[in-house]
């Protein structure tokens, strides 16, 4: 067999990198949410959906998860990032005193939540360190911006504690109740208040039954008693 010419050369390197692209590598979550991912397919069909929970993993076309160049020349990251992108907390935006909307919660910072196997340990680091310092802000004291009657701002750094469970508010009740009671049992019922000086009040006897007077004989009873006797 002759020696291969250049075009064969070029037919097998093309061969090997459309086998490259068309195979496939591992990909992990390594953030605390769930992802949702969405590849699309041919035209006409339905795309393919993907549930990853944090700590598991799926295999995508390796053309996902490998950097490429971009229209302009610039390398770009690879497409599995843009597809599982998400702030590492969501901000919260109020209106102002002047109806406009403004930022009372900063969002953490955006990170894949997918990322290759083989960089699993970098991006976790990542993770790691974003969410730590939101539990570090998440303790540190409030503050406050009060408004002073001629309109300047002042800034009011406080720090509010959290409020005791209610068994705990209820035996501090208790020990206060005992406290200001003392250790003396608390008086009977029949026992006298004490502290009251009154002099008891004293009912009178009870008055003895009226006796009726003896009954006046009319003169018939009185000439039958004697004309019997």
């Amino acid at each position: 067999m002759g020696p291969r010419t250049t075009q064969q050369r070029s037919a097998v390197d093309d061969w090997d990198i459309d086998a490259e692209e068309s195979s496939e590598e591992r990909c992990v979550n390594i953030s605390p949410y769930v992802a949702r991912l969405e590849f699309a397919t041919v035209p006409g069909s339905k795309p393919r959906r993907h549930v990853v929970p944090p700590g598991g993993g799926l295999y995508v076309q390796r053309g996902y998860a490998r950097p490429y160049t971009g229209s302009a020349g610039k390398e770009m990251p690879p497409t599995i990032f843009s597809l599982s992108e998400i702030e590492a907390w969501p901000g919260r935006r109020e209106p102002d005193k002047d109806g406009k909307l403004v930022w009372v919660v900063q969002p953490g910072p955006r990170l894949p939540m997918v990322v290759p196997e083989s960089e699993a340990k970098v991006w976790q680091k990542r993770w790691d360190t974003a969410l730590a310092a939101k539990a570090e802000a998440d303790k540190a004291p409030l503050r406050l911006t009060l408004q002073r009657t001629d309109g300047t701002e002042v800034q009011v750094q406080a720090e509010i504690a959290k409020p005791a469970p209610a068994a705990a508010r209820r035996a501090v009740e208790d020990d206060e109740d005992q406290m200001a009671g003392g250790d003396e049992p608390p008086p009977e019922h029949d026992d006298p208040i004490p502290g009251d000086d009154a002099a008891p009040v004293q009912l009178p006897p009870a008055a003895a039954p009226a006796v009726p007077p003896p009954a006046i004989p009319t003169r018939a009873e009185a000439k039958g008693r004697r004309g019997g006797s």
